[in-house]
């Protein structure tokens, strides 16, 4: 497995490839036309952004602190519990 600074040095396409074999999918949310999707790779997280409009990934970015998941909480719902 890669740490974080090896996907860094990974291509674009060899990022996406790297996410589909070993990224576990963790959110999605949605900002103007772009959906953009969370995952979890070991010890570290990555962002696809997606461009609706345009069909198109525009951006893989990784990140190391937890502190990402935070954009994603307003999308959790807690009704389906209960």
């Amino acid at each position: 497995m890669l740490n974080l600074s090896d996907f860094d040095e990974l291509s674009f396409y060899d990022k996406a490839q790297y996410l589909w074999d070993y990224g576990t999918y963790v959110a999605d949310r949605t900002y103007s036309q772009f959906r953009i999707t969370l995952y979890h790779i070991d010890d570290f997280f990555v962002e696809v952004m997606y461009n609706r409009i345009g069909n198109k990934v525009i951006s893989i970015a990784s990140y190391e602190h937890r502190s990402i998941l935070n954009k994603y909480v307003e999308e959790v719902s807690l009704s389906d519990l209960f």
